[in-house]
């Protein structure tokens, strides 16, 4: 596929493969220059229903972490086909459960468990549950949101989650104050 690398094929450790866990292993270890180590454990962080009717844990802010990014973990439902999107930041997805398509436009491709994908800001993008059982990611925001992500977690928790326009609105939230936006608008 033009404009895809390609990586060689790894080792799998479980169901895991290894490259791109070092990867991200790497990416938080060797960013996080705050003076104070930081962890979260599975219970911590702050919950939130995002767009797309999903569920995500933001795990710690680019404060948290020395600016340099925000760790979200987020997961759809089935059925579920975000439309393509921009942002105004470098972004990981690493897949934790389940399996998404993630659509460049010109190329797409299947991740599953242990997959890992970068997407340069600026740089039109869409995913889709590819499997039928919905996925879960970790996110990985580079430069962060700031205090954009607790203003729209905020704004999103004052959105009744039993409205059916609830998705549409949240996902209103995410394009003002996420910085993420139909390809036209940034």
């Amino acid at each position: 596929d033009a404009g895809m690398k390609q990586t060689r094929r790894t080792p799998v450790a479980g169901k895991v493969t290894v490259l791109p866990a070092v990867i991200v292993m790497f990416a938080i270890i060797g960013c996080a220059t705050t003076p104070e180590p930081f962890f979260a454990s599975q219970d911590d962080g702050r919950r939130a229903k995002g767009g797309y009717n999903s569920d995500l844990r933001l795990i710690a802010t680019s404060e948290d972490v020395g600016g340099y990014f925000d760790v979200v973990d987020h997961a759809w439902p089935p059925g579920t086909q975000a439309g393509m999107h921009v942002h105004e930041f470098d972004a990981f997805y690493f897949v934790l459960e389940g399996t998404v398509r993630i659509d460049y436009g010109d190329y797409e491709r299947i991740g599953s468990p242990g997959s890992l994908f970068f997407t340069p800001k600026g740089v039109p993008v869409s995913h889709s549950d590819a499997g039928g059982e919905g996925f879960r990611m970790l996110l990985l925001y580079m430069g962060g949101f700031g205090e954009g992500m607790d203003k729209m977690l905020d704004a999103i928790a004052e959105l009744d989650p039993k409205d059916p326009d609830f998705g549409a609105k949240a996902n209103e939230i995410v394009r003002k104050i996420g910085k993420t936006g139909p390809p036209s608008e940034r």
